[in-house]
């Protein structure tokens, strides 16, 4: 599968393509959560707002990645929503 320029499995493309259920999540935010070990909203929803950012800080640094840290309020914003898809979603 192609994501952004770049070839992927379809099990990686599925769970980028979940994250981009939260607000404001694009390409770049996503691959980000998803490298950093946030590969859906589950993992998401129960993760604390520090271990996010400890875990994608971690990442930059390590890489060398010409990217900001998701800020606190932000990350709070995507564990409640992603809490919100996970409780709520409807079975099939």
């Amino acid at each position: 599968m192609l994501l952004k320029g770049l070839f992927c499995s379809k099990e990686e493309y599925d769970a980028i393509k979940e994250l981009y259920l939260l607000p404001g999540v694009k390409s770049t935010r996503a691959r980000l959560y998803y490298d950093s070990g946030f590969r859906n909203l589950n993992k998401i929803a129960t993760a604390q707002p520090e271990q996010i950012i400890q875990k994608t800080s971690e990442l930059i640094v390590r890489n060398g990645l010409n990217l900001k840290v998701p800020l606190l309020k932000e990350v709070k914003t995507h564990i409640a929503v992603a809490k919100a898809f996970t409780e709520y979603s409807v079975k099939e």
